[in-house]
This record gives structure tokens, sequence and C-alpha cells, in this order.
């Protein structure tokens, strides 16, 4: 291999190695939609970069994400990650394909595949991931779940206590 190629495989590893990944293909994006993706990304803490296919199975085949080199990936593809919010990501790549539509009224961008902790994202699952609601929306869940119960022995509670006192 070329010390070019090495060169390059090394950066690919970097952007990929220990960090949520996304795989999204693209097509006809603009420099202004693009620029303004990137923009976008740099804002969550994470990155965007156009990679051939071939480097992204390679670089996933020496990192031992096998189940990533595995995929046959076509068309144009760009490498998305950086961030510790996945979900973020996954967002704004969503968004981005709601907004970037071409003159067939086709969207410009995909999700092609994702790479999140330890484990291949199908497309249809990276979809899913970016129509969850944010993090603190579903924190906010959890604690309303948690405190649910307390809040109905408490109710509880008073009624006996209430019920008592009325009959004394």
């Amino acid at each position: 291999m070329r010390s070019e190629k090495i060169q390059m495989l090394e950066v690919v590893k970097g952007l990929m190695e220990n960090k949520p990944v996304f795989i999204m293909g693209f097509n006809d994006l603009t420099v202004a939609e693009f620029s303004e993706f990137r923009a976008k990304l740099a804002g969550i803490g994470a990155e965007v970069h156009v990679v051939k296919n071939t480097l992204i199975c390679k670089a996933a085949e020496v990192l031992g994400y096998d189940d990533l080199a595995k995929q046959n990936l076509s068309l144009a593809s760009a490498v998305v990650s950086g961030s510790n919010d996945a979900l973020a990501m996954a967002k704004a790549i969503k968004e981005l394909s709601k907004t970037a539509i071409g003159e067939d009224k086709k969207s410009k961008v995909c999700f092609k595949a994702g790479y999140l902790e330890g484990k291949l994202q199908s497309a249809e699952d990276c979809n899913i991931l970016a129509d969850l609601p944010p993090r603190e929306v579903l924190l906010g869940q959890l604690l309303g779940l948690l405190q649910a119960p307390a809040g109905q022995l408490a109710r509880l509670i008073n009624a006996y206590l209430e019920k008592k006192e009325q009959a004394a």
C-alpha cells in the first residue's frame, strides 16, 4: 500500500475509533448545504468527512468492526463522527435529509449504516434513533416513571389518614 493511502487510512481510523459513527449517503448536495451541515455538526462536537467506500471498509476491518467492514457500500459516502451524543448526530443527519430535497422530490441524503457501542446499526435503526426525543426529555420521562409509584403511595397514605381523622 502506498504511503498516501496508509496515511489516509490512519485518518479514517481516527475518525471511527471509539466513537459513535454514522455512514451517510449523499447525492448532489450543494456546497452551501454541506457547509451548513458541517457547521451544525461542529456545534455538537462532531464532524463529517467524505470518504471512499473502500477506505471506510478497510478502516473498519483494521479496527475490528467486522460487521461494518462487510457492508456493501455504494454511491458517495460520508463519515459522521466525533460526538459522544450519537442521538444529536443522528438527528442532524435526519434533519439534513428532510431539508436537502432534489428536483425529483427525493432526499439527497440517507443513512447507510451506523456503528455504536460496538454494534452495527442498519439504516432503519439509525432512522429510529434519529426519531427519539432529546436526551433531556427521555431523562425527564424516566424520572416521571420513577416518581410515579412514590406519588401514588403518598396519595394513598394521605387518603387513609384523612379517613382516620373523619372517623375519629
